[in-house]
């Protein structure tokens, strides 16, 4: 073992790359019980943000991509980024979005960007359509506040996103998402609610092109 020469307190941290792989196996059944008939399993996206909850972001990553996660979650572009340079090829959600400024690096290092304001949709449409590279549309997730109100977009602006959207050429919904208004609580009404919710929003005057399967 090197000496490492520091001052502070020691951390010194083993994570089991085994015991995450067969957490990833375990979900991957319960979403796909065996006597549910599907054209298509149901695909998994594996959460990585905050340094994949202390665990190391870009090294839980690699392993879940090696086990067969479809899908990985961040926080923030440099998230993404740092986990996009481990070497991880498959598709990375920037769960807030993006900032002003920042459509480049989604851009570059090929992230997906959830859309939470009406606004941004302008501000990515533009940058997209500057791009060298105009042949691909450029994906993105929609995010709809259901009840937490932190990020997403009301209900009721559904109709703001899907005029914004038509005259967006150059960008592709791919998928739609929201987050539990409580995490803590377990009542299956209020939940159930909530996932109700955010189903009719997405009938909203779509453009031909643009409708999220649900995976």
């Amino acid at each position: 073992m090197n000496r490492v020469n520091f001052i502070g307190r020691p951390v010194w941290a083993e994570v089991s790359l085994s015991a995450l792989e067969f957490n990833l196996h375990s979900i991957r059944a319960y979403v796909n019980p065996p006597g549910e008939k599907r054209k298509a399993p149901r695909k998994i996206l594996s959460i990585v943000k905050g340094n994949g909850y202390g665990h190391g972001g870009p090294q839980v990553a690699k392993a879940l991509e090696k086990a067969g996660s479809e899908w990985f979650g961040v926080t923030c572009t440099a998230e993404g980024t740092e986990v996009r340079k481990a070497g991880v090829r498959r598709p990375i959600l920037v769960l807030t979005g993006f900032w002003p400024g920042e459509e480049k690096r989604l851009f570059d290092y090929h992230l997906t960007p959830a859309i939470t304001r009406c606004e941004q949709l302008a501000l990515l449409e533009q940058a997209a359509s500057r791009r060298r590279a105009k042949r691909a549309s450029v994906p993105f997730h929609l995010k709809i506040d259901s009840g937490m109100n932190r990020l997403g977009i009301a209900p009721a602006d559904v109709d703001c996103f899907a005029r914004h959207l038509a005259k967006s050429p150059h960008l592709r919904l791919d998928g739609v998402f929201t987050h539990f208004a409580s995490s803590e609580v377990f009542e299956p009404v209020p939940h159930g609610a909530l996932l109700r919710r955010p189903r009719s929003p997405p009938r909203a005057r779509h453009r031909p092109g643009n409708h999220p399967s649900r995976q």
